[in-house]
Formats: structure tokens, C-alpha cells, sequence
């Protein structure tokens, strides 16, 4: 039985007197059909040179890491560690926006909390985006010089907020527009197919660079922050060269490498069979 019948049932009853899930918006479902775009390396630079400048190497991080957006934008500098070329992922940036009666005034709006799966994780940065980041923090975008400061900002100063940034400024750089003055056009940073892309498919976009370089479902997993590998599996499992055709590959390399004598037993114990 779903949530809002059970709460429903416990207010019939006078267990409750209201039911909590009344006033509470579901997410939408996002179409079966809907396709995720996967970015080859050079189409990352493209997309990150037309953004503006304190959000290039977002859009690196955010391909080569594959962090969420919530986490990206909650990273602050002591989750990177410039001499090891780590980054540790810890928490989440989220913006409630609801009319709920039962939601406090501090708990709408922007609040810092737990990632998705309420676990932090360790990832090895590539050389290049370290790199990035050490001279991202020695410049003037970082939200200032203390540990818990925002690595990434909006341009006032503050938190960015995913919604405003991602119709504000990736959209009208992806597709060529400029949100202030919708009659000025520039050339679109990707062509046509990819003008549906969504921050999203950043993060698909690491985990089919990462399968390119490591055909590996459990690395990915790790490295996107996955709770269940049967999720990793199912959205990205068909990245992978197919087994049949690997092992029938592995097969053919075993029996060439075999010995005349080693092809003759394999005739006799067949024989035998």
C-alpha cells in the first residue's frame, strides 16, 4: 500500500490528524524513452569553452568525476586535495521549493546535506583536472580562501542554484542563445543532436569515458557513487563490448596458442566421449 494511503487510513482511524503526504509534489518521471547523451572528450572542451569562465572547470569535473550537480556545487576547498589529486565528495547542495505547510522556513530554499546515498566517497582526480582545479582556486571565481569555502559560485557570491544556472547560462551556451538578449545569437557549442543535452548526461558522459579506458561496471560504480551495481548494470551495461563476442575472442586466442600435441588430446579425449 502506497505511503499517502497508509497516512490517509491513520487520520480515518484518528491516529493522525492530518495526512503529511497530502501537500507533498512527487518528482516527475522522467520519459522511457528518454536519451542519455554520451560526450566524446573533445565535445567536453567544446561545451566548456562556451561557458563562461567560472564555470569551465565545473563542466570538467563534472564529466570526468561524475558527480552529481547537487554535489558539484556543494564541493568546497577542503574537498580537494591538490597534492594527491584527490577529491572527496560529502555532501550535497539541494534546493526545496515547495508551499508545504509542514516545512519550516529554514527548511525551504537552498540546504547542504547528505549526497544521494547518504555516503561520502573518494575519488582520484585526472592529472589535467587537478591541474584545472589549482589554478580555478588561485582565481578570483572561488567563493573565498577558507576550507569551507564554496569552490564554485554564482556570480554574486553565493550558492548556485542548479535551476537558475542550468536555463541562465548552460542551456543558452550549449544551444548558442544568451538568456539577457534573446535576439543575439552566437554559434552553438555542440551541433544539433546535442542540443537536448542535459547537465545530466555529464555524469553519463564519465561513466562512458571511464568504460572507454576501463571496462569495468564496479569502477564506475564506485566512481559515481552508485548505491546498488544493478544500477550501474542497467543504465550503462550496454556501454560494454559485448561478452559473447569477448569470450568467442579469448577462445580463438586460447586455441591458437595450443600445441600440435595439445589439438591432437583434445581429438582423442572427444573420442573417448
Amino acid at each position: 500500500m502506497p505511503a499517502r494511503s497508509v497516512l490517509a487510513l491513520a487520520v480515518r482511524r484518528r491516529y493522525l490528524a492530518t495526512n503529511a503526504a497530502d501537500n507533498a509534489k512527487l518528482p516527475k518521471k522522467a520519459p522511457r524513452n528518454q536519451q542519455r547523451l554520451y560526450l566524446s572528450a573533445p565535445d567536453v572542451r567544446k561545451l566548456a569553452e562556451a561557458m563562461p569562465a567560472r564555470y569551465r572547470v565545473a563542466v570538467y569535473v563534472a564529466a570526468y568525476c561524475g558527480l552529481r550537480a547537487g554535489e558539484l556545487w556543494a564541493l568546497r576547498r577542503r574537498d580537494v586535495d591538490l597534492l594527491h589529486g584527490e577529491l572527496h565528495v560529502r555532501q550535497a547542495l539541494k534546493e526545496i521549493n515547495t508551499t508545504s505547510e509542514h516545512l519550516t522556513p529554514l527548511e525551504k530554499g537552498l540546504q547542504f546535506g547528505p549526497t544521494k546515498t547518504h555516503a561520502a566517497r573518494k575519488l582520484s582526480l585526472p592529472s589535467p583536472i587537478t591541474a584545472m582545479l589549482r589554478d580555478h582556486l588561485a582565481g578570483p571565481y572561488p567563493g573565498g580562501a577558507g576550507p569551507d569555502a564554496l569552490i564554485f559560485t554564482a556570480p554574486e557570491g553565493g550558492p548556485v542554484r542548479h535551476g537558475l544556472f542550468y536555463r541562465r547560462v548552460f542551456k543558452p551556451a550549449l544551444n548558442g542563445r544568451n538568456h539577457d538578449d534573446p535576439k543575439k545569437r552566437r554559434a552553438p557549442a555542440l551541433p544539433k543532436p546535442y542540443h537536448a543535452l542535459r547537465w545530466h548526461d555529464l555524469r553519463h558522459t564519465c561513466a562512458a569515458l571511464s568504460l572507454e579506458v576501463q571496462p569495468n561496471l564496479a569502477m564506475v560504480q564506485a566512481r559515481l557513487g552508485h548505491e546498488d551495481i544493478r544500477t550501474t548494470i542497467n543504465i550503462y551495461g550496454h556501454l560494454l563490448p559485448s561478452v559473447e563476442a569477448a569470450l568467442a575472442e579469448g577462445l580463438t586466442a586460447t586455441f591458437n596458442a595450443s600445441s600440435g600435441p595439445n589439438v591432437h588430446l583434445v581429438h582423442s579425449v572427444r573420442g573417448r566421449v
